[in-house]
């Protein structure tokens, strides 16, 4: 998911396609805002338009739990 929202701001943000133009990095990590578990939120921001974004390390399942950590659990509990 991070790489299609990061793939399709720099196809529409003219900043973030002057950085790629010149081979500079589009985004820059700043910081580990949360964790949970096995599961990390980071946040990041774009360094053209400094628009920032967070986004988690695993996937959320409809309960609203991490995909990562329902398995962790679930392997602990068969072995």
């Amino acid at each position: 998911m991070i790489l299609k929202e990061t793939c399709m701001h720099a196809a529409t943000c003219e900043k973030a396609k002057a950085l790629v133009t010149g081979g500079i990095s589009l985004t820059d990590l700043v910081s580990e805002v949360n964790s949970y578990g096995l599961v990390s939120i980071f946040l990041a921001k774009y360094l053209g338009c400094n628009q920032a974004f967070k986004f988690d390390t695993s996937p959320r399942l409809e309960s609203g739990n991490f995909d990562v950590n329902v398995r962790d659990v679930w392997g602990t509990l068969v072995t």
